[in-house]
């Protein structure tokens, strides 16, 4: 796989091959690129504009998750699709068999029929709290409201941290959580 560091205005983008696509025009196979913009970080108090080496380190990552195919586009994937591979390449092996059957649990019985069929790019804050007031209206005590929750948040943070650090989807699910 190949890649780029494109230098614009408000800082670094990237630029890779995630595979080829048939072109049905040209009777052949073309490469098709995703470019993304190296986000922010945060340096103290302050919101800060990416170097180059964040942009060196973020392209290193994506070409690596394509290497080891792990690279999922945000924009395309729900919810459910994504809690498969969350589940089997995060959690599995992280989390005690008790804590695996747990999670599995939740999401069958909670989260999924809530928030399964939401794109993970379009999942914000209203989205959980609506989530949180359904299973008070359902009637579910505050300790399985809590657990339901904490396993969003899990996710969530595990899904921040395998995507460079910074929370792209759900957007902010962090805030709203107990």
């Amino acid at each position: 796989m190949k890649g780029s560091i494109v230098k614009r205005s408000g800082g670094y983008a990237i630029r890779y091959d995630i595979g080829l696509v048939w072109d049905e025009k040209k009777q052949t196979h073309v490469r098709k690129q995703k470019m993304e913009q190296v986000p922010r970080k945060k340096r103290g108090e302050k919101w800060v504009q990416p170097n180059k080496g964040d942009a060196e380190a973020r392209l290193a990552e994506r070409l690596s998750q394509l290497n080891r195919g792990e690279f999922v586009e945000p924009s395309s994937i729900t919810f459910e699709e994504f809690k498969d591979t969350w589940l089997k390449n995060y959690a599995l092996g992280e989390v005690s068999p008790t804590t695996m059957d747990q999670y599995e649990s939740l999401y069958k019985n909670h989260i999924i029929p809530h928030l399964g069929g939401k794109k993970l790019s379009q999942i914000g804050v209203e989205d959980i709290q609506g989530f949180k007031s359904v299973l008070q209206q359902k009637g579910l005590g505050e300790q399985m409201v809590k657990h339901n929750l904490l396993t969003l948040r899990n996710f969530a943070q595990t899904v921040a941290v395998g995507s460079g650090g910074e929370v792209r989807y759900p957007s902010t699910i962090g805030v709203g959580f107990c």
